[in-house]
């Protein structure tokens, strides 16, 4: 069977007994991802609004956000091989919830600082273990189904809860810290309620499959280490941007309800990305679409960042912004499905590699905010400088990925 064929009959599909279960781990993945979006990536408007913080302290905050994600996602493996992905999420999102409360009553700097630290440490165990839940014992064909949905489900609660968090912000600033509280509760019991059964899907099944396509694992692995080399530059990319948009000019000039629905433009073209992958197959067997996709980011990441430092027309500069936001969304779609997609068909939806993928995730989110925090700190307040470091590991990426892909040429 090559890839794209359907070699399991609608009937069987409208009749699949994993699908409640997997439909109930959706809602459990969209309240988490509301939860997490609203308080990791769009907080930095938060920050900037209610604590004046600077572009060099937003960037600071990112970073020690990102070395403890890494720690938390490479620990998921040793948490659930010890007490049960479900048993270590149940608790994990008791833990997560309390933590996102403290901001309600003592919404202060410091501990706001270290709420959203300790918050961040304890949310990357959980999307290891969730990623294992929803992909493990599919075939490749069907694991790629359902990965769509599920990135489309997290996306678009993402895209969602960056646009409106401005008007939180502004309106109801508490509500930063109110929602995502109720948001884990309401995942909590979303789990607690989820059945408890075999994995999804039919493993003679998946073993058929994987037998059939032997020919493609080179492909795969090839794939997989281009997308595990671009990863971190994506989240370069994402953690940079959303801590430098809050100080540039030309989102200055912009009430914080309209910065972050500019600002949202990117996650909501990453979501049609989404869509577009899990309804295709061709992507699966050219892996060297990974490369333009890693050129592309950097093209668009400058396309957002520079114009929004000059002061010309904002009507110019916000088209220019939302244009490239879109090149960057599509770019950023395709390196994230990938990653997650030939990580998990390769070792059968584990939760090690699930862990793998979100640890390179907060690399990437630590070594591009580090760069433009140091930056700022040699040229004080030169957002170019920023720019300027975080645009050269992304450019580092790129070439470690075109390595990657000369040695595996050459190998073949």
């Amino acid at each position: 069977m090559t890839i794209g064929q359907n070699s399991t009959p609608a009937i069987q599909l409208s009749n699949d007994p994993a699908r409640p279960r997997r439909w109930m781990l959706y809602g459990v993945e969209g309240v988490t991802g509301l939860a997490s979006t609203m308080l990791v990536i769009s907080i930095f408007f938060f920050t900037e609004r209610s604590f004046g913080w600077s572009m060099r302290q937003n960037l600071m905050l990112a970073a020690t956000q990102g070395v403890v994600y890494i720690a938390g996602s490479l620990l998921a493996r040793f948490v659930s091989g010890k007490f049960g992905r479900r048993n270590s999420l149940l608790v994990l999102f008791v833990m997560i919830g309390a933590i996102a409360a403290i901001g309600i009553v003592r919404p202060t700097p410091k501990v706001v600082t270290a709420l959203l630290v300790c918050y961040t440490m304890v949310i990357s165990l959980t999307w290891p273990m969730l990623e294992s839940l929803v992909a493990t014992g599919l075939s490749a064909r069907e694991l790629s189904r359902v990965l769509g949905a599920y990135n489309l489900v997290w996306a678009g609660i993402g895209a969602c809860a960056v646009a409106v968090n401005g008007t939180i912000i502004e309106h109801w600033p508490n509500g930063v810290f109110v929602i995502p509280t109720i948001a884990h509760a309401c995942g909590l019991a979303l789990l607690w309620l989820t059945p408890v059964g075999p994995a999804p899907g039919s493993a003679p099944d998946q073993q058929q499959d994987l037998r059939a396509e032997d020919a493609l694992v080179e492909q795969r692995r090839l794939a997989l280490w281009l997308s595990r080399i671009a990863l971190p530059a994506t989240y370069i990319v994402i953690f940079s941007l959303s801590a430098m948009l809050p100080s540039l000019p030309a989102i200055k000039r912009l009430p914080t309800s309209y910065a972050t629905l500019v600002g949202s433009a990117w996650l909501v073209a990453r979501w049609f990305t989404f869509w577009f992958l899990g309804a295709t197959h061709w992507w699966h067997t050219k892996p060297r679409l990974l490369l333009w996709a890693a050129v592309l980011m950097l093209i668009a990441f400058m396309g957002i960042v520079l114009p929004a430092t000059r002061n010309g027309p904002l009507a110019t500069i916000l088209g220019i912004m939302i244009g490239s936001q879109i090149l960057l969304g599509m770019a950023l779609g395709l390196i994230y499905s990938a990653s997650l997609y030939f990580g998990m068909v390769l070792s059968d939806g584990s939760t090690e590699h699930g862990g793998y993928h979100e640890a390179l995730i907060g690399l990437g989110q630590t070594m591009g905010p580090l760069a433009g925090a140091i930056a700022q700190t040699i040229w004080p307040g030169s957002a170019v400088a920023g720019i300027a470091a975080v645009s050269g590991l992304i450019a580092l990426a790129i070439l470690g990925a075109t390595a990657a892909a000369w040695r595996a040429k050459r190998a073949m």
